[in-house]
């Protein structure tokens, strides 16, 4: 079963504009926000 999408055209965003909206805010504090993250880039890293 095919379905045709329609595509609009790309629009650009000003420049620090976001894109969307975010679905959820974290509740997150900045010290364990940076300790994700350097967990991420350790994971994330293909020479570990």
């Amino acid at each position: 079963m095919a379905i045709d999408l329609e595509l609009a055209p790309k629009q650009k965003n000003a420049p620090g504009e976001r894109c969307c909206d975010p679905v959820v805010y974290p509740d997150v504090e900045r010290a364990q926000a940076e300790r994700m993250a350097g967990i991420a880039k350790a994971l994330g890293d293909p020479i570990r």
